[in-house]
């Protein structure tokens, strides 16, 4: 038996949004609940490998808050929300630090642990980046 309903069309604000099935957010909530569980196995992981306790504990504190990030846009992604782009306020020129200003660094083992993602062109934009 299905609890499926009808889309019907409603209009939010300027927008006409169409609500999800019932199937369809169940489907969705499934794949989140999949991708947190995955993510949470991750981390657990990456946390296992670090020795010093302390350092562990540190490292365990900052995932945990990401996790959180993580399943907060996990949940609202399931519900169809999108990022209000005019809410996002450009950092302060005290949070922007100049390249040339910027100290060298001569532990070459911190760029193993360095991630770079570059968004611009099309892959930005169809990102809604």
């Amino acid at each position: 038996m299905s609890y499926s309903r009808k889309p019907s069309s409603v209009s939010v604000g300027n927008e006409r949004h169409h609500p999800h099935t019932l199937s369809t957010l169940d489907f969705q909530g499934a794949s989140s609940a999949a991708a947190a569980k995955a993510m949470k196995s991750e981390l657990s992981k990456l946390s296992a490998q670090i020795e010093n306790e302390e350092e562990r504990k540190y490292f365990t504190q900052e995932m945990d808050g990401f996790y959180m990030l993580f399943t907060r846009y996990l949940d609202e992604k399931a519900k169809g929300k999108k990022l209000n782009w005019e809410k996002i306020q450009t950092p302060s020129s005290e949070q922007i630090i100049p390249y040339a200003q910027l100290s060298e660094c001569n532990q070459t083992g911190d760029l193993e642990k360095l991630a770079v993602l570059k968004l611009n062109g099309g892959l930005g934009t169809t990102m809604g980046c």
